[in-house]
């Protein structure tokens, strides 16, 4: 399965949706998508093509907050591991 930076298809969508984004996929045709996200702090994405590249393209203005809150999630796991 495809990443982009550790984050897989879903974790991309579910992260957007999580953080105020209307996300709208459609499926065109078999290998062909339209992906629409609007938010009040990134705006507006519309972008037509294969799942993984249009998600992707849609995900990067949010990929260093989901880096930040990956990162802190690892942490607070990691301490109640140690405990």
């Amino acid at each position: 399965m495809a990443t982009y930076d550790g984050f897989d298809v879903n974790s991309m969508i579910n992260f957007m949706s999580a953080h105020g984004a209307k996300v709208l996929l459609e499926s065109l045709q078999p290998g062909k998508y339209r992906l629409y996200v609007l938010s009040d702090e990134h705006g507006e994405y519309e972008n037509y093509g294969g799942l993984f590249y249009v998600v992707m393209t849609a995900f990067k203005p949010y990929l260093k907050a989901a880096k930040i809150e990956r990162d802190e999630l690892r942490r607070k796991i990691d301490a109640i591991r140690n405990m």
